[in-house]
């Protein structure tokens, strides 16, 4: 989404925003030149850790979710944990209704308009679930043409969430909202809602039998909430009611109707009977199937907290992006056909149900596949993170006890250097073109070391890299004379640290690079994560190479000057600071500035302080 001349990427799991995240290889600036805002430079990674390497830097790990058991695999194969399900406080009273799927989106839209709006009319509250911001506005909008009254939760109203989440369970309340994962918070319900929803669905009762309807069946969740409506409607001396298919059905008709006979009420036109959904608690309205089946959970999970009432109910479609995988074989299941109270056709049955249960399967299935590659990718990261720390940890704790260490260290950069630059310019047969390989050495040498190796001009080529690493070192001991024995080894080990950590963005990227290549190669899943790691090892030499060119180039060419002061930088003042400072004013007791006659001297007139 663009907030504030900003493109902000949205969590595909929370439906939150992301400030901090970006995407990668040029792409963010593409996305922020089409929608027209400020193109931002690209962004450098100076550290990037995995979150499997992150939390196993901890010495325990635990965690709690409601989603884990379906995930005990992955937590066990990710971070060796096991999953304990832990029993509820409370009896579950939720009911899972069986997924709906209808032909069209457009069909699959205004079948939730309808039952939102119904049971908006009865006072329970609704949430309903969107995968992205655009499908939770188009929902938005459709309810605002039904005069709904509705409030929506996502990545552009975050900042309204607490207030949102908060009144979510009121009654009569309804909420369209992104994926609900993650938010970590319980929709609270009215403390007397589910008896302010049975008295109003007796007022709907009454309203729709007094508009000329004969009976009306009520569609009641368990036998435990049919009861609690027929009690409600008994105490009222204007309805009978009767039960009807296996007691979750009550048949309720105005009193002045129920003296017909047995015979009389069959021949009642089936027009005249209206039906009525009753439900207790919160509803939660599933719009799509998400590729991971815990982010469905945590959705329908909003529902029947704590032994509370609820229900939830998922409308689908064939074209839906994980349903259209497979719609042909929904399509062939002619049984599960039917039509709606709208008249739309949609598909509904225990085959339905296995079907979707199965695509939501492979989906999940898929995903962990994706996962654990992006895994083994990452471990590679945090590898190489480890290895870098260590080193640097490492070298600080010799330098630290030990004052040679850092003159070694330089020592044996210096021989591997020397041995890199011989055998790059000086390697294999060289029969022909000795003399200007060997100047291109030599201004290598002058240029990035300064020294002068044209002394070496036609010395056994066994023999000089030893004599190159001798003229660094000579080098070395001067820098080190000019600038103090006992201080350089410390300006060794702050430089040495700095070069380590300016390259290793760079290194950074390179591995990012070569994720991306295997991701395009389209390799299973073993050979791409081997290439990777051989690329990964190629790189990281290369790194570790780079850093210590870079270190003995500067360190080597670095001006030094032994007890050097630092050079004063003029500051300019005012007229009047200028005066006080010199002794030329000053200021009473009162605050007044007073400037004397006397004669400013010279050098007052810059004031140089050290910095």
């Amino acid at each position: 989404m663009v907030d504030d001349d900003c493109v902000v990427l949205i969590d595909a799991h929370t439906g939150r925003p992301k400030p901090d995240s970006i995407y990668q290889h040029g792409l963010q600036a593409a996305v922020e030149a089409r929608e027209g805002v400020t193109v931002q430079p690209e962004r450098e990674t100076l550290a990037q850790i995995s979150v499997a390497g992150f939390v196993g830097q901890y010495r325990h790990l635990a965690g709690i979710t409601g989603t884990a058991a379906t995930a005990a695999g992955e937590f066990r194969r990710k971070y060796g944990l096991e999953v304990a399900a832990v029993p509820p406080a409370h009896p579950p009273n939720r009911i899972d209704s069986p997924p709906v799927v209808y032909e069209t989106r457009h069909d699959k839209l205004a079948a939730v308009v309808d039952e939102v709006e119904a049971r908006h009319r009865l006072g329970q509250p609704v949430l309903v679930g969107a995968r992205t911001v655009e499908q939770s506005e188009e929902l938005s909008r459709l309810l605002d043409g039904r005069g709904v009254t509705h409030r929506v939760l996502n990545a552009v109203t975050t900042h309204a969430e607490a207030g949102i989440v908060r009144n979510a369970g009121a009654f009569g309340a309804v909420t369209v909202a992104t994926h609900m994962a993650g938010r970590g918070t319980d929709i609270l319900l009215d403390p007397a809602l589910d008896a302010r929803i049975t008295a109003q669905c007796v007022r709907e009762i009454q309203r729709k039998l007094s508009g000329g309807a004969t009976s009306i069946d009520v569609n009641c969740p368990s036998p435990e909430q049919a009861a609690l409506l027929e009690r409600e409607i008994s105490s009222n001396n204007e309805l009978s009611v009767s039960r009807v298919s296996g007691g979750c059905v009550l048949r309720v008709a105005a009193r002045k109707c129920s003296s017909l006979s047995p015979q009389e009420r069959v021949r009642e036109s089936s027009d005249a009977r209206a039906r009525l959904d009753f439900a207790l608690g919160l509803c939660v309205i599933g719009t799509e199937l998400h590729d991971s089946g815990r982010i469905s959970l945590q959705l329908h999970g909003r529902s029947g907290r704590q032994g509370q009432h609820g229900v939830t109910m998922t409308f689908l479609s064939l074209d839906d992006r994980l349903v259209s995988m497979d719609a042909e074989a929904i399509v062939k299941l002619a049984g599960c056909r039917r039509t709606d109270a709208a008249g739309l056709v949609c598909y509904e049955g225990a085959d339905i149900s296995r079907h979707i249960r199965a695509l939501q399967d492979a989906a999940d299935r898929e995903g962990e596949a994706q996962r654990a590659l992006m895994q083994d990718y990452a471990a590679e990261f945090d590898r190489e993170t480890g290895l870098y720390h260590r080193r640097r940890e490492e070298l600080i704790a010799a330098s630290i006890h030990d004052s040679q260490a850092m003159p070694q260290l330089a020592g044996e950069i210096a021989r591997r250097v020397a041995a890199r630059l011989a055998a790059a310019h000086l390697g294999g047969d060289v029969d022909g073109d000795y003399a200007p390989r060997f100047a291109r050495m030599q201004a290598e040498l002058t240029r990035y070391y300064g020294v002068d190796c044209a002394e070496l001009y036609g010395a056994d080529l066994s023999l000089l890299p030893g004599e190159i690493a001798g003229l660094i070192s000579e080098k070395l001991g001067q820098q080190a004379s000019d600038v103090g024995e006992q201080v350089f080894p410390e300006l060794m080990r702050l430089l040495y640290l700095r070069v380590c950590s300016g390259l290793w963005p760079a290194h950074i990227a390179a591995l990012r690079d070569s994720v991306a290549v295997e991701l395009l190669g389209g390799r299973n899943h073993k050979s791409s994560v081997a290439s990777h790691i051989r690329r990964g090892n190629d790189e990281l030499s290369r790194y570790w190479d780079m850093v210590e060119d870079e270190f003995l180039s500067r360190l080597c060419t670095m001006p030094l000057a032994a007890d050097s002061e630092p050079t004063p930088s003029p500051v300019t003042v005012s007229g009047e600071t200028e005066l006080l400072l010199t002794g030329g004013a000053s200021i009473d007791a009162d605050g007044v500035f007073n400037a004397e006659s006397a004669e400013k001297p010279e050098s007052a007139r810059r004031i140089g302080f050290p910095l």
